[in-house]
């Protein structure tokens, strides 16, 4: 199982970025890689940072010091958001291997390995994590009575369960795919790309209720 954790936003003040700072003794970043970490007996990690955040900060070593072995991808300059940065990392993805992409600041308490279980064992190419909200920050997903997913929305409430910033794909190429056509119509989001797939007649199934960190 690949991870890859899109994590190139800039901090705007003295401070580390967000997912560099410490909740409940932890990094946010480290927390979201535990969450993930449950999900497969072996994880390659991928995370994408800013190159000059990842210089000021020492952001380097405070990753191989609770993820050894991951792989850093530098963004040379700003990006307009985490698909944007995910996208960078295309290269160093294995194309036809599973893929999570976890947004930096998410973590949910349990572990999501049975979601990603019922994602693997279903006719699924994507799956989103999700949780019941109805605040207009999240993304939103609409679903039919067997869970499988008939719609995505930014920002707009169109079912009861937001996205939690987690998401399966069967295969990295999906991803990629997917995400470099939301880019191009303009859908800069990772939510975007899992609509994108669905576009293209793949199947995509959430696992609702989650709870989120």
């Amino acid at each position: 199982m690949q991870l890859l954790i899109p994590a190139a936003g800039r901090a705007t003040g003295p401070d580390r970025p967000p997912p560099f700072q410490i909740a409940c003794g932890r990094m946010l970043i480290e927390r979201a890689i535990a969450t993930c970490a449950v999900a497969a007996a072996t994880l390659r990690v991928v995370v994408v940072l800013d190159v000059e955040q990842e210089r000021r900060f020492g952001l380097r070593s405070a990753l191989t010091g609770v993820a050894p072995g991951c792989l850093i991808v530098l963004a040379a300059q700003p990006t307009q958001g985490a698909l944007c940065s995910a996208l960078l990392a295309a290269e160093v993805l294995d194309r036809e291997q599973p893929l999570l992409v976890a947004l930096a600041d998410v973590f949910i308490d349990g572990g999501i390995d049975d979601a990603v279980s019922s994602f693997a064992a279903s006719a699924a190419d994507v799956g989103i994590i999700t949780f019941p909200d109805d605040d207009r920050r999240w993304s939103y997903v609409r679903a039919d009575e067997a869970g499988r997913v008939v719609e995505t929305a930014e920002k707009r409430p169109i079912g009861e369960f937001a996205t939690a910033g987690i998401y399966w794909y069967r295969r990295a190429g999906e991803f990629i795919e997917a995400g470099e056509a939301a880019i191009r119509n303009d859908r800069p989001l990772v939510a975007g790309s899992s609509r994108q797939v669905m576009s293209r007649g793949a199947a995509s199934r959430l696992c609702g209720g989650v709870g989120a960190g």
